[in-house]
């Protein structure tokens, strides 16, 4: 890597430090580390891959407050309280609309506004109206575990991972793949882990150091835009791919300490897949076969009995759009609700919790937040 890079990282990692948001010393380590070359001097050893084994669908109910494994096949009639009226806090600009949210902030600060012309930009929502930020062009993969840095790959070079200091706006380059295309990153507490695509083979990319290995792969698979996702505690990380040849959608969760590798659930696919992990370590899930909850620690699986993918986790309940774009809310206690924005039921292309009782909305392009009573 280019010294010039490598300087303009470590003076990343320098804000921190003089900001004191963050362990600068530990976060400074980890870039450094990453500065180094993706080539080790010895040959990587590669992990072998972990046999697929499908989980079988229990659909029995879990513990409280998990939700009741009965299908329900319509939304709850009763209306739960009415938010406050949102505010706008983006509107349309000459960028034009955004299309939807990227990965949410650690610490609900920032907001991720991806655009169609694949340009990005981030807000900072604490405020009371952000300022139009610079847009870069790339796609914005994940937030390091500290929420400091936003992880990217620039447009024209899919191999390459480049890390975004919002606050400066300053950016450096990472690391180069030499895999294939970087599609999903995953930071966790001690390493990295990123997925490369090449061809049809969707590989597990491990970082620690100066080494990278495989630590899994799978085959004639693609992970889907945002289909990369830790849980809030970093113990296992979700991928949502799909088959290259049938188009059927795959969910797999791959647990770092132990280096397993398993497929959980397979659908058709929609309009509105998606996955989302709760603070409590659940994941939601939509593969175009309905709405679904996965425990890892127990491998209960619950069915909600309706179509709608997964957006936001406040502390009532899982957030999810339907097909014709209105809002459901899956309470904890398996009860299915619509959800009024403060403004009736309006149409949400996206939504994300942004701390503290409040919600973020994309309707019509623009940003919109709202408290919950």
């Amino acid at each position: 890597m280019p010294s010039f890079w490598v300087f303009r990282l470590v003076n990343v990692a320098l804000n921190y430090i003089t900001s004191r948001r963050c362990n600068g010393l530990v976060l400074l380590a980890l870039l450094l580390c990453a500065c180094a070359p993706t080539q080790p001097t010895a040959t990587p050893i590669l992990v072998p891959t972990p046999q697929l084994t499908p989980t079988t669908v229990i659909a029995q109910p879990s513990a409280a407050p998990r939700a009741s494994a009965t299908a329900t096949t319509a939304v709850a009639t009763s209306v739960p309280p009415t938010p406050v009226a949102p505010e706008r806090l983006v509107e349309r600009s000459a960028n034009g609309p955004i299309e939807h949210f990227g990965p949410p902030a650690p610490s609900g600060r920032w907001l991720i506004g991806e655009h169609a012309d694949a340009t990005f930009g981030v807000y900072d929502v604490v405020g009371p109206r952000p300022s139009l930020p610079t847009l870069i062009a790339g796609q914005p993969l994940a937030w390091s575990n500290d929420g400091a840095l936003v992880l990217y790959t620039p447009a024209l070079s899919p191999t390459l991972l480049a890390a975004l200091e919002p606050s400066t706006a300053l950016t450096a380059t990472v690391l180069t793949s030499q895999r294939g295309a970087i599609t999903g990153l995953a930071w966790l507490k001690t390493q990295i882990i990123y997925a490369a695509q090449a061809d049809d083979r969707l590989q597990l990319v491990e970082l620690t150091g100066q080494q990278e290995r495989v630590v899994g792969q799978l085959m004639q698979q693609q992970l889907l835009p945002g289909g990369m996702q830790a849980d809030r505690n970093l113990q296992w990380v979700a991928l949502l791919t799909e088959d290259v040849v049938s188009g059927t959608l795959q969910l797999s969760i791959f647990t770092p300490t132990t280096g397993d590798l398993q497929r959980i659930d397979s659908g058709p696919g929609g309009p509105v897949a998606g996955v989302q992990w709760s603070d409590t370590g659940q994941l939601a899930y939509d593969l175009g076969a309905g709405l679904r909850l996965y425990d890892p620690a127990t491998g209960l699986i619950t069915q909600s009995g309706i179509d709608a993918q997964p957006l936001a986790w406040p502390s009532a309940g899982l957030l999810a759009r339907q097909p014709d774009d209105t809002l459901v809310r899956w309470r904890n206690d398996g009860r299915l609700q619509s959800f009024d924005t403060g403004s009736g039921q309006v149409q949400v292309r996206d939504a994300q919790s942004a701390g503290l009782g409040k919600l973020l909305f994309l309707i019509n392009g623009e940003v919109w937040r709202s408290t919950l009573p």
